[in-house]
């Protein structure tokens, strides 16, 4: 049964009407970009009588279009308005009617709030006051929170959100102030309201700053390889340029080839004579500055081969001793500070080989090695010029799995045979001591 809609809805006679709304409001409010229909239902059986018209009193096809009607579904005796993507020039009154009655009910379109033209990355150089935008629009006006890392900004000495373009100006950038910003817009209306948030990442750019010395001494005896290193971080990612004596060295030159990745480069070269020592240039640069890592290549030849053999093995770790053979007069700069040791099967050849580094004086152990296998060891020694030549070929066979002792059947059949005899022997004393 319909429900009764009078005095409110009455026929041009004055009669009671028969045609109704559903949502049963006077004022529909949606945001643009909103899907929605409202339904005109009748108590009478026949929906052929049905029309929509707009505040124009146009009709409304009942073809497709993004406003347009169509029957309820099912059994339900109406007829559908339906809008697809509303925009404000749909605002006004719109009007159900039959050969009889009318209903009508007003449509209020309120502009939906929207971050066009926010970017979702943003950055800002540091020490500097910075400025994270925010365009939000709606109509009316939105109200801006924002919050970084799940935390609300409060206007403060630190923070300041424009009252009018919602920015949010933050004093003194640091690298601690990048991350993760949100800004989250509410509008609201005595019909309806919205709230949506936009994520916001913030780049802190700054000057390249070195990893590590500004300059330093490497070491490269003639004829052998040598590879440079420099180290640095930066925002924006740093363009590397090597330069030696002064003059810029190319890239997939004869002799050199440079290796870059975001924040280090390798300069590769071939030592073949005097020229390539000196003076080599790692300058790191971004549009805020330019930072310069100074490696003096002096000539020094690299370690003999240490003396390896196996101290001891326990459960799948095999325990290595490696002593450096170097002279006694090598100076303090060219000592060994490392070795490597590589580790085959006897079966495999060394392109197979498994590689583990160390640090002088530190426990030098294989682990993970196989039971009853066997291997062959070399290791290399490290320092300041790079590794030297393998030792030789140390051959190791590994112990077997160790399993737990077996007890013979012979102590069992001792052992049976005593818990037996000290049965009796308690059997007996128990007999002794009731017959007395």
């Amino acid at each position: 049964m319909s429900p009764e809609y009078c005095p409110e809805h009455q026929s041009k006679n004055g009669s009671c009407s028969q045609l109704y709304l559903q949502p049963v409001k006077n004022d529909h409010a949606y945001f643009t970009g909103d899907n929605f229909f409202i339904t005109c239902f009748t108590t009478d059986e026949n929906i052929d009588k049905l029309t929509w018209t707009d505040f124009d009193n146009n009709p409304i096809s009942t073809t497709e279009g993004r406003i347009h009607a169509q029957p309820a579904e099912g059994d339900q005796l109406g007829l559908r308005l339906v809008f697809t993507n509303v925009e404000t020039e749909d605002a006004g009154t719109y009007t159900c009617s039959d050969d009889q009655y009318s209903v009508n009910f007003d449509l209020i379109v309120y502009r939906a709030l929207s971050f066009s033209d926010t970017p979702s990355e943003q950055h800002a150089p540091e020490g500097e006051t910075g400025i994270v935008l925010c365009n939000v629009k709606s109509d009316p006006k939105p109200v801006v929170n924002w919050y970084f890392n799940g935390n609300k900004i409060s206007n403060n000495q630190k923070y300041k959100i424009h009252p009018e373009n919602h920015s949010l100006k933050i004093q003194n950038l640091t690298r601690k102030d990048a991350g993760e910003y949100k800004c989250k817009a509410f509008v609201i209306t005595s019909l309806s309201s919205q709230v949506k948030d936009f994520d916001i990442k913030l780049h802190v750019q700054y000057i390249p700053e070195v990893i590590g010395e500004h300059k330093v001494v490497s070491y490269a005896s003639i004829g052998m390889k040598k590879s440079l290193t420099c180290t640095v971080t930066a925002d924006p990612v740093p363009l590397f340029e090597w330069l030696h004596d002064d003059m810029i060295i190319y890239n997939n030159s004869k002799s050199f080839v440079i290796y870059n990745t975001v924040n280090t480069s390798t300069l590769h070269m071939v030592v073949d004579d005097d020229d390539r020592l000196g003076e080599y240039t790692c300058r790191a640069s971004n549009p805020l500055g330019t930072k310069e890592v100074i490696i003096d290549l002096k000539e020094g030849d690299t370690p003999p081969p240490p003396a390896i053999s196996v101290a001891g093995q326990d459960q799948g770790i095999v325990k290595l001793n490696i002593k450096a053979q170097e002279d006694n007069k090598v100076g303090e700069e060219l000592k060994v500070t490392g070795f490597k040791v590589e580790y085959i099967l006897a079966s495999e050849t060394w392109d197979s080989a498994v590689s583990q580094a160390f640090v002088f004086g530190e426990s030098y152990e294989l682990k993970n090695m196989s039971f009853n296998s066997e291997y062959i060891l070399r290791a290399a020694a490290y320092n300041a010029a790079g590794y030297g030549n393998f030792s030789a070929e140390y051959p190791y066979k590994t112990h077997s799995l160790q399993t737990a002792s077996v007890i013979s059947s012979d102590a069992v059949d001792l052992k049976i045979l005593f818990y037996e005899k000290a049965y009796l022997l308690c059997m007996a004393i128990s007999i002794l001591l009731v017959v007395i």
